[in-house]
């Protein structure tokens, strides 16, 4: 790998563009074509847990690509910055936005993310502490199935013990949408200024570990697009969740194939932009 430069001009217009092309994918398929939100509900806990095993063990491949940067600074921001990359890939702060813009109910929108958010943090705290222990892939795994399992048999049910009260004292702010689907410039003006929020992760992350990965572009580009389609729990859906909605399971995949395009195009776009920006030799 040879010397690179950062042009900051270029990566800002790749990260527009990155921006702009990877969420209108989401808004075109729901609002200009109509294919219905993707359902979550009714999916089985052994596929929640195998796509969340996938979640951490990619968090682990980024942390230990991340590690030779991150250990020049001190332990607690290690753990901060790992867990402020994780969350905002997986869009956390923007969701509690977006929510608080279509229902103007921001206290109840703030409270009700804090399981999430304490989930997140105690996720990525977990992938910091056990990462440099797990030295052979099969080790890797193993302990990503173990966090995993920890997170939704163990962890997420305590936490929800832990906020219950606090949701039961904020319910009575919860109210109905202030706007109603098809959403209009309301909605959409702000979704597209938070969704800065995965890009600029996503950027970021590319930042810590692309000489990490692969020298030849096109293999770095799968590597690094792959890593961020299992971060952001977005590979699965598509492929398994389908057969568990409502819908019949062609329109079903489309409506979650939503995600998996808009996450393929922030993860390409993403490399792309910065591999031009640095300018890297191969």
């Amino acid at each position: 790998m040879g010397e690179s430069h950062l042009n900051g001009t270029n990566l800002l217009i790749g990260m527009l563009i990155t921006l702009v092309v990877s969420l209108s994918i989401h808004v075109i398929m729901l609002q200009v074509l109509g294919i219905p939100f993707p359902e979550f509900n009714g999916v089985k806990p052994w596929a929640v847990f195998l796509n969340t095993t996938l979640a951490v063990l990619s968090a682990g491949i980024f942390y230990d690509c991340a590690r030779g940067y991150l250990a020049q600074f001190p332990k607690p921001l290690i753990y901060l910055v790992v867990f402020l990359l994780y969350v905002m890939l997986r869009e956390t702060f923007r969701g509690i936005l977006m929510n608080g813009v279509v229902t103007g109910d921001w206290h109840y929108d703030i409270i009700a993310s804090l399981p999430s958010l304490a989930s997140g943090f105690i996720l990525t705290s977990l992938v910091v502490v056990t990462t440099p222990r797990l030295s052979a892939r099969w080790m890797k795994l193993v302990g990503a199935a173990v966090v995993a399992a920890l997170m939704m048999f163990c962890i997420k049910p305590l936490l929800g013990i832990v906020f219950a009260s606090a949701l039961r004292a904020a319910a009575p702010l919860d109210h109905a949408d202030l706007y109603s689907f098809p959403y209009g410039w309301q909605v959409l003006v702000p979704a597209y200024v938070s969704f800065a929020e995965p890009v600029i992760a996503c950027t970021l992350i590319g930042a810590l570990i692309w000489r990490s990965l692969s020298t030849n572009v096109m293999l770095r580009l799968a590597q690094f697009t792959l890593l961020v389609l299992l971060m952001r729990g977005m590979l699965l859906p598509t492929f398994i969740y389908s057969f568990y909605s409502k819908m019949p399971v062609i329109p079903a995949m489309l409506s979650q194939s939503q995600f998996l395009f808009e996450t393929i195009a922030l993860g390409v776009l993403t490399g792309m932009a910065w591999q031009q920006a640095t300018n890297q030799e191969q």
